[in-house]
């Protein structure tokens, strides 16, 4: 996610479009293959459903996740001026579910910025993520890296723009699915 700078001071932040292409096309790409998988192996399999359940199921819902993924690229945005912060982030923690949602907050409105790690199982695989929240009386707004590669360079701007430190909170356990963003 290049930073742009104007010269009023405003500082955009968005992900990479050949990213998010990318992903958008290779999602496709895995859809299109499980679709017509069953069509091109019918003669080979002895036994259909084996393949729907081996090949094509997770070939629908792997392309499903790189897609959306590709997606939440595209659409993420975040915008720093001098009255505040406007993003465009997932409703999701996790960032792996629609919609988006828009927020302006001011920078007085920013009670705190806490740093955690979690740890999320989601089906065999586990998946660690560092998540940054901004804490506001609206409610908490996750940062993940996954949505902001240079998170690093936003958080120092959003400190020193609200005045409030980065707290540690540690490693905290995980959910089974990603937690919904509150």
């Amino acid at each position: 996610m290049p930073l742009r700078e104007s010269a009023s001071g405003e500082v955009r932040a968005y992900p990479s479009p050949l990213t998010s292409l990318f992903l958008l096309l290779l999602g496709t790409s895995l859809l299109l293959l499980a679709l017509i998988f069953p069509f091109i192996t019918k003669p080979y399999l002895y036994d259909r459903i084996m393949g729907l359940l081996f090949l094509t199921l997770p070939g629908l819902g792997g392309g499903i996740l790189t897609f959306m993924q590709g997606w939440l690229r595209l659409k993420t945005s975040l915008t720093l001026d001098r009255q505040g912060i406007q993003m465009r982030i997932p409703t999701w923690a996790g960032g792996l579910f629609l919609p988006l949602r828009t927020v302006h907050l001011a920078w007085e409105e920013i009670q705190r910025v806490t740093w955690t790690q979690r740890l999320y199982g989601i089906g065999m695989f586990l998946v660690k993520v560092d998540e940054y929240d901004l804490h506001t009386p609206h409610g908490r707004y996750t940062l993940v890296k996954a949505f902001c590669p240079c998170l690093e360079q936003i958080l120092a701007l959003i400190t020193t723009r609200s005045g409030k430190g980065i707290e540690n909170l540690g490693p905290e356990r995980g959910y089974l699915f990603w937690r919904r963003a509150q």
